[in-house]
C-alpha cells in the first residue's frame, strides 16, 4: 500500500464548434460628426463581441488571445456608458479570461457586468442569471468553493422561475451546482444535480448534443470520485465518442474527455492503456491551450501520476515539477490544485527515498487543503494520509496512527465505509497499530 499520493485531476468544459471569424479595423479618425462617431462606436463595439462571442463559443482561447488588448481597450470605453452592450462586452471579456486561466483578470469584468444587469434589467432576469452563474464558475476555478455557491445558487432559482424546470440554461445551472458539490466532497447531493442535468438535456438537446455530453462526462467523474469504475466508464466513453464526432479530434474539450478516460483507467491499474489517452491529452492542451494553462498542468500532473504508479520516479518528477509551478503562478499557494501538486511532487520524493525534503511539501498540502477545503474533505483527508505514511517510513508510528485515524475517520464520514478509500485507511491504520505493538510503542 505505502503512499496513495497521487491526485488525478478530471475536467469539466464544452464549447461547441468554431465558426469562421472575421477582423474589424475602423479609423475612428475617419467618423465624421457625435452621431457618426456613436454609429462607429456601437459598430465596432457590436463587431468585437460578436467576434469574442464566436471565438468563447469555439473553445480555442488562444486564437482570441493575440488581440485580447483591442477587446480589452474596447471594453474599457464602453463602460463608460454602462449598458446592456458594455455588459455584454465584460461577460465576453471575463468568459474569454476565464477560459485562458487568468481568473483574477476575469473578476472585475464580470463583477462589471452582474453590476449592469442587476441594475438595467432587475435582480430575475435571464442575463443577471447568466452572470451570476459565470461569476459562481469562476470562483469554483479558484478554488473558493463557498463564495461561489450563492452565485451558483441564485442563477438557478432565477432560471427555474424565469426559463422553467427544462431549458437548457437551467441545466446548465444545475451542473454548476453538481459540480459545486462535487469539489466539496458532497458525492451523493452532487449525483442528484447531475441527474437532473443529463435528463434535461437528453430531451431539449438531444443525445449526441456536446452539453449532452459534458453532463455524461460530469457524472463519470463523479463515480470515478465514489470509487464506481465500471460504473462510470460507458459515462466517459459516450462523452468521448460524441465529442470526436461534433468537435473533432484536437478540441480542448475532446483532449479533456481523453485526459478523463486516461484518469479512469489509471485509477483501474491499467496504467500501459491509460498513458495514450494522457499523452494525447497534453499534446492537444501544448497546441491549443498553451505551456502555461492550469489544464495543460492537470494534464502534465495526470501523466506523472501515471509514470510514478509505473514505478518510473525519475520520469514523474519533471512533469510534477512542471504542473506545481503553473499553478502557483496562475491559480496562486492556497488553491486546492497548488496543494495536490505539493503533495504528489512529494510522493516521487517518498518513493526516491528522500523523505527529508518530501515532508516540507507534505506539510504544506496539507496546510493549503486545509485552508482552502477545510478539516472534513476527502482531499483533506489524503493529505493526512500521506502524511501518515511518511511518518511511517520514518518510523514515527505513533503520529502515522493518529493522522492516519484523523483520514480515516473524514473518509467513513464524507465517502461512506465501503468506499475503496476508506478501506484503505482502515488497513493502513491497522498496519500502523501493529507496527506500534511490535516496537512496543505507546
Amino acid at each position: 500500500m505505502g503512499w496513495s499520493g497521487w491526485w488525478g485531476w478530471a475536467c469539466w468544459s464544452v464549447r461547441r464548434e468554431r465558426r469562421g471569424g472575421y477582423n474589424c479595423t475602423v479609423c475612428w479618425g475617419c467618423m465624421c460628426g457625435k452621431q457618426w462617431a456613436q454609429k462607429g462606436r456601437e459598430a465596432v463595439e457590436e463587431a468585437m463581441g460578436w467576434e469574442a462571442y464566436e471565438m468563447n463559443e469555439a473553445g480555442y482561447p488562444r486564437v482570441l488571445q493575440e488581440w485580447v488588448s483591442h477587446l480589452q481597450h474596447i471594453t474599457e470605453n464602453a463602460l463608460s456608458h454602462r449598458d446592456e452592450q458594455a455588459a455584454w462586452l465584460c461577460n465576453g471579456l471575463g468568459y474569454h479570461l476565464d477560459d485562458a486561466g487568468d481568473y483574477h483578470g476575469a473578476r472585475p469584468y464580470y463583477e462589471q457586468a452582474l453590476a449592469i444587469y442587476q441594475e438595467l434589467l432587475g435582480e430575475t432576469h435571464p442575463s443577471t442569471a447568466t452572470s451570476l452563474n459565470n461569476l459562481g464558475t469562476l470562483l469554483y476555478n479558484m478554488g473558493q468553493y463557498e463564495e461561489a455557491w450563492p452565485y451558483v445558487e441564485q442563477a438557478l432559482a432565477i432560471r427555474r422561475m424565469v426559463l422553467r424546470e427544462t431549458h437548457p440554461d437551467t441545466a446548465i445551472s444545475l451542473n454548476s451546482l453538481g459540480a459545486l458539490l462535487q469539489s466539496m466532497g458532497q458525492y451523493k447531493e452532487a449525483r442528484s444535480y447531475y441527474e437532473q442535468a443529463l435528463a434535461i438535456k437528453r430531451v431539449v438537446l438531444g443525445e449526441t448534443h456536446p452539453s449532452t455530453a459534458t453532463s455524461l462526462n460530469n457524472l463519470g467523474g463523479l463515480l470515478v470520485n465514489m470509487g464506481q469504475y465500471e460504473e462510470a466508464r460507458p459515462y466517459y466513453e459516450q462523452a468521448l465518442d460524441i465529442y470526436l464526432e461534433v468537435l473533432g479530434e484536437t478540441h480542448p474539450t475532446t483532449a479533456s474527455s481523453l485526459n478523463n478516460l486516461g484518469l479512469l483507467l489509471h485509477s483501474m491499474g491499467q496504467y500501459e492503456e491509460a498513458r495514450p489517452y494522457y499523452e494525447q491529452a497534453l499534446d492537444i492542451y501544448l497546441e491549443v491551450l498553451g505551456e502555461t494553462h492550469p489544464t495543460t498542468a492537470t494534464s502534465l500532473n495526470n501523466l506523472g501520476g501515471l509514470l510514478g504508479s509505473m514505478g518510473k520516479y525519475e520520469e514523474a518528477q519533471p512533469y510534477y515539477k512542471q504542473a506545481l509551478a503553473i499553478y502557483r503562478e496562475v491559480s496562486g499557494e492556497i488553491h486546492p490544485d497548488t496543494g495536490m501538486s505539493y503533495g504528489n511532487l512529494a510522493g516521487v520524493l517518498v518513493q526516491m527515498g528522500d523523505l527529508a525534503e518530501a515532508r516540507p511539501l507534505r506539510e504544506k498540502a496539507l496546510e493549503i487543503h486545509l485552508a482552502s477545503l477545510g478539516e472534513k474533505h476527502p482531499i483533506t483527508a489524503t493529505s493526512l494520509n500521506n502524511l501518515a505514511w511518511l511518518s511511517y517510513h520514518e518510523e514515527d508510528f505513533a503520529t502515522a496512527a493518529d493522522l492516519m485515524a484523523q483520514a480515516l475517520g473524514i473518509r467513513e464520514e464524507t465517502l461512506g465505509a465501503d468506499h475503496p478509500h476508506t478501506q484503505n485507511a482502515r488497513r493502513d491504520l491497522a498496519t500502523f497499530r501493529t507496527a506500534i505493538s511490535s516496537r512496543g510503542q505507546a
